[in-house]
């Protein structure tokens, strides 16, 4: 398995993967309220007794849902793909210590370009494992899970108790 290659590496940012997941689950939990409260507001101005406190209120959930949302993703696009962006620098010392232990020969078999080219190639390809590769195991694990459990849960309580008065 792959995590136990990267070893030291890894286990430097298994911290940051972590919080960056906690941060991408804030995420994942306020973009279903969004789409309810949007929903509510939609049914909220078909009714008779539309004022604008009850706009100003739907509005104002719905604003605190995004925001919410933008700071849990920002978050954790800063520990995730931070910490990505060190392991791809972490293997790509490790592999550049480990060319420079090679003989002469390999040198004259292989221009500096090809070298390079492979190296970087490995690592970007570890890069975008350890950080688009969370974010799709998260939200492809979880948002299947909210979408179909959540609703059902917050239907009758968020109907009764947000509405304006």
């Amino acid at each position: 398995m792959i995590y136990g290659k990267i070893g030291k590496g890894y286990r430097e940012a298994k911290t940051k993967y972590i919080t960056g997941i906690i941060f991408l689950l804030i995420d994942d939990f306020a973009v279903i309220p969004f789409s309810a409260l949007l929903g509510y507001l939609i049914d909220y101005l078909k009714q008779d007794t539309f004022d604008i406190n009850g706009l100003l209120f739907y509005t104002f959930l719905l604003l605190m849902c995004r925001v919410i949302s933008y700071l849990g993703f920002v978050g954790f696009a800063y520990c995730v793909f931070g910490s990505a962006g060190k392991l791809k620098m972490y293997f790509k010392r490790r592999i550049f210590y480990n060319m420079l232990r090679k003989s002469p020969d390999f040198f004259d078999k292989y221009s500096s370009g090809e070298i390079i080219a492979l190296s970087s190639n490995d690592t970007r390809f570890v890069h975008e494992y350890f950080g688009f590769g969370i974010l799709q195991l998260v939200d492809f694990t979880i948002i299947p899970f909210l979408s179909l459990v959540v609703p059902f849960q917050l239907h009758d309580q968020w109907h009764s108790q947000y509405q304006p008065h």
